[in-house]
């Protein structure tokens, strides 16, 4: 039985929508780890290059893909 991130490591390259308890984030899914993975965030304003962030899996509540490669 696959878990987690075995399910979501099939979809990096991917651009998801990443949703946690308070807010979500939407970019690339760039890399899927045991217990966290990053995901390459664009800035709505244009003004600031894409950053990575590092995702618990433990604060996820939901991933929604929206893209592929």
């Amino acid at each position: 039985m696959m878990d987690f991130a075995q399910i979501l490591s099939s979809y990096k390259g991917h651009v998801v929508e990443v949703f946690q308890t308070n807010t979500f984030m939407e970019g690339k899914l760039l890399s899927v780890n045991e217990g966290y993975s990053v995901v390459r965030v664009s800035n709505p304003s244009y003004t600031t290059p894409p950053v990575d962030t590092t995702v618990l899996h433990s604060s996820i509540q939901f991933v929604r893909v929206l893209s592929a490669v």
